[in-house]
């Protein structure tokens, strides 16, 4: 990060003489230029074939368990701020991201978030140790995730993804599943600063903390988006 290309590969690039230079996280954008320049985001990535298929199965029987109820996948914990070995900057900004998990066990329970949604662990079953598993009845997608492309075949058959400032968030909303983003005081330029939509990724609610540590306010919200704005 932030050192300078190999000589080889600078001669490369000026042999090539591009007319603009665009970071691998604006690619889709430029990908999805045509004609006319759009700044909208359109949904870019999908799972594997094969795991979408047993994803597809896996959601059939779940929704079969809860008729009438919205899958929501549930993603609280940067598990960053659990280990020493990544440095004090990367764990205080891992912290500073995630949900206590006692507040997340208030939105699992709340009794009219309850009868609407069922919620699905997003996290990978072997950081269950670090982050906690939520009170109540939120389900995991089985075994079955042992890599990033099986979170993205269960979050492709989610109606929604509940998540804070991660790399599962990111994933959402470049599937295009309804997202809604729990945000620090200063989270990620990518969600914007003002207001709870984004310029250039649609299906994105953004909810910002006013005050820094304070979830409380941003999980009541998150319970009102959930059983008032019915996700998709």
């Amino acid at each position: 990060m932030g050192e300078p290309l190999p000589e080889d590969i600078c001669a490369e690039v000026a042999a090539f003489a591009p007319d603009f230079q665009a970071t691998l996280l604006f690619a889709p954008v430029l990908a999805n230029r045509e004609g006319a320049p759009t700044y909208r985001l359109r949904p870019y990535l999908r799972p594997p074939a094969g795991k979408q298929k047993t994803a597809i199965e896996w959601s059939r029987q779940l929704r079969a368990q809860h008729p009438g109820k919205k899958l929501v996948g549930l993603f609280w914990d940067c598990d960053q701020r659990h280990y020493p070995e990544f440095g004090s900057v990367m764990r205080c900004w891992a912290a500073r991201r995630s949900i206590p998990l006692e507040l997340i066990d208030q939105l699992v329970l709340d009794p009219a978030v309850a009868n609407q949604v069922q919620f699905v662990n997003l996290h990978h079953p072997l950081l269950e140790a670090t982050v906690g598993v939520p009170a109540g009845d939120v389900v995991r997608y089985s075994s079955r995730v042992f890599h990033f492309d099986d979170t993205a075949a269960c979050i492709g058959q989610l109606d929604a993804v509940v998540s804070v400032d991660s790399g599962v968030a990111n994933l959402a909303a470049f599937m295009g599943t309804p997202l809604c983003v729990a945000a620090n005081t200063s989270g990620d330029w990518r969600w914007g600063s003002e207001g709870r939509s984004m310029s250039w990724i649609e299906g994105v609610t953004v909810l910002q903390q006013e005050t820094e540590g304070d979830w409380a306010p941003v999980v009541r919200d998150i319970a009102a988006w959930l059983t008032h704005a019915p996700p998709g």
